[in-house]
């Protein structure tokens, strides 16, 4: 799992924190010789190289330690950015340094066992810079460092040096950090303000806007009130007598 994402960041320890199940709806727990890889802190080994068991362990886990994990929102993108040389590379323009360290690429462990990191994600430029950054955990509640155990580090190249056959070295303690790469992380400026998420509109709102998406249905024929004769239309009716003065009655309607 890469250790940029959330949920390299566990919130209890175990040094078997899962168990494998098979096709025959079985589950098995902390029953096979399986392996767990934290990444470990800069506390000394045991002289004796003895494992490690019960509550010192804490010591020797990142989480636990004074270089405990946490889980933080960055309000940005975040990349790492690696110069393959032991200058410290400088962020792209527009982007903010957070800290700088050493090319981890991954380790490996107990054969094929192992992981690693992508070259983009913050989690391959750790701060500091260890022959052994991870410790190996097994289903019987131990932990140790052994000798199957290699890291891979980014190296040096010189531009003079590419394409040409890599010359064998070995480097031993006190001369190690020679030939690893440095790197960088570095986070996006962010352009502008952020405004802040819009208020939940008042019903009265919410009603108005579903009434213009979606109108009434238009009543089926005949579903309409009978509508009002036009004027002219109604047939002409006499007055009724006295609905006039007489004077009007006698000169319009008396029979001669």
């Amino acid at each position: 799992m890469p250790k940029r994402a959330s949920g390299s960041c566990l919130r209890k320890f175990s040094t078997m924190p899962y168990l494998f199940c098979n096709l025959n709806n079985v589950c098995d727990f902390s029953q096979r010789n399986d392996y767990s890889y934290w990444l470990s802190t800069a506390e000394p080994l045991p002289m004796m190289m003895t494992p490690i068991e019960g509550r010192d362990i804490k010591n020797y886990i990142s989480k636990y330690a004074k270089e405990r994990c946490m889980v933080c929102e960055a309000p940005s993108l975040v990349i790492a950015v690696h110069s393959q040389t032991l200058d410290i590379p400088d962020c792209p323009q527009g982007w903010d340094s957070l800290w700088i360290g050493y090319s981890f690429i991954m380790h490996t462990d107990s054969g094929a066992e192992g992981a690693g990191q992508s070259l983009i994600s913050p989690g391959s430029c750790l701060e500091d810079f260890r022959s052994n950054p991870f410790i190996e955990c097994t289903g019987h509640g131990r932990c140790n460092l052994f000798p199957s155990a290699f890291s891979y580090w980014l190296a040096t190249i010189e531009l003079e040096q590419q394409f040409q056959t890599p010359r064998q070295q070995t480097l031993k303690a006190g001369n190690l950090k020679s030939r690893v790469s440095r790197c960088n992380t570095c986070m996006r400026q962010r352009r502008g303000t952020i405004l802040p998420p819009p208020e939940t509109p008042p019903p009265e709102y919410r009603r108005d806007r579903d009434r213009d998406r979606y109108p009434a249905p238009r009543p089926a024929p005949g579903a309409y009130p009978p509508r009002r004769p036009a004027p002219g239309s109604y047939p002409a009716q006499r007055p009724p007598p006295g609905s006039y003065p007489r004077e009007f009655d006698d000169r319009f309607f008396t029979r001669g």
